[in-house]
């Protein structure tokens, strides 16, 4: 498997907004603790903190991405289904004289689709991880905030999700048909 800056991209996005959240429920908590960390006057400490948060946000969000496709093909779907789908449409493909730049295409929305489906779930779990610290270590009006911002970040990435895969059955349908 060929790894690129792009796949680390779309495995960050997940990890990087759950980390996030995260810092920011401590920041919320505990500013003087982060201040300390973040806006140290030490260079080294903050570039060990980019580059913890960066390389960890891409571990975490590869485990989130691969969760999130499991939960989303293997289990809340019929993934017979979805695989014998998939084959008939690449061979479909593979008989059409664009075929290589209408699957290039189908790639795209796909990967458009579980990308997207990731965020999500990094943010369902943000937002579980949130009220789980909010019962163990504390709750505040600010942190409220941030769980009111984390289910409306939620609720626009679900109408995108949906949009999007609307857009892939449409796309699958059209191909199935012949065009």
């Amino acid at each position: 498997m060929d790894i690129g800056p792009r796949h680390l991209i779309k495995w960050g996005i997940a990890g990087w907004t759950f980390l996030f959240v995260l810092i920011t429920y401590f920041l919320i908590h505990d500013y003087e603790a982060i201040e300390q960390l973040i806006f140290n006057n030490n260079t080294q400490v903050l570039l060990s903190f980019i580059f913890l948060f960066l390389s960890s946000g891409i571990i975490l969000g590869n485990i989130i991405y691969h969760i999130s496709i499991a939960l989303g093909f293997v289990v809340w779907s019929n993934s017979k289904k979805h695989f014998k789908d998939d084959w008939d449409l690449n061979h479909n493909l593979m008989n059409h004289p664009k075929g290589k730049e209408i699957q290039n295409l189908y790639r795209s929305r796909l990967g458009n689709v579980l990308v997207v489906n990731a965020l999500l779930f990094s943010l369902l779990l943000s937002f579980i991880t949130l009220v789980i610290f909010c019962f163990t270590i504390a709750i505040s009006k600010s942190i409220l905030l941030l769980m009111a911002i984390v289910l409306g970040l939620i609720l626009i990435v679900l109408a995108n999700l949906l949009f999007l895969q609307n857009t892939l059955r449409y796309f699958v349908k059209r191909i199935n048909s012949g065009f």
